[in-house]
């Protein structure tokens, strides 16, 4: 099955191999967004400073959703991070064992001293956190807060609207991703032809 990003998955080795790029095990949550020019693009959700909201179309944005997913479960520089989906999770590429799925955003964050509320010091650590449903806007304050101030080792995606992101990807019903914010113009679905490996 093509992701929305029709392009190839490079691996941490095929990565790591190429001249003038950072060491791959540095970048534990790249996520292939689609192709520019036929060129893979892929972002590292990590360095978004807080939020990740994926809005527009809901079946498209989840289908998106569900290829970061995969890229990062699969990824074995992101061996060490934990992946939490707050809600539904998304249908597709899920390994089993990998992910962890909760209805309840606490679950996703560990409390402190065993305070409900009380958030860890210096916020999440190797942990990619994914909401599928619907939570309370304080919820949704306290992961953009903890995604600000947890570095690249951590990331927060919300499907759907999420006031205080700070990054908004637009999904598209004709499967599109507009990744605007990042200044890339991604390729039309179907106008390459290279595949997800």
């Amino acid at each position: 099955m093509a992701g929305p990003a029709a392009g190839r998955h490079l691996g941490g080795a095929e990565l790591a191999a190429r001249p003038g790029r950072r060491r791959r095990a540095d970048l534990p949550l790249l996520a292939t967004v689609g192709t520019v020019g036929g060129e893979l693009a892929v972002v590292n959700l990590g360095r978004a400073p807080g939020i990740v909201a994926l809005g527009g179309d809901r079946t498209t944005a989840l289908r998106i959703a569900g290829a970061f997913l995969d890229d990062v479960s699969r990824d074995p520089a992101a061996a060490t991070v934990a992946i939490t989906v707050v809600g539904p999770p998304p249908q597709l590429w899920l390994l089993p064992g990998r992910i962890r799925v909760t209805t309840d955003v606490r679950d996703a964050v560990p409390p402190v001293d065993g305070a409900v509320d009380a958030s860890p010091p210096g916020g999440l650590r190797d942990h990619l956190v994914l909401v599928t449903a619907a939570i309370p806007p304080a919820d949704l304050e306290r992961l953009g807060a903890l995604a600000t101030v947890s570095g690249n080792s951590a990331a927060v995606l919300v499907v759907g609207e999420a006031p205080n992101a700070a990054w908004r990807f637009e999904a598209g019903s004709d499967g599109s991703l507009d990744v605007g914010v990042l200044g890339l113009d991604l390729d039309r679905p179907g106008v390459t032809s290279v595949t997800r490996g």
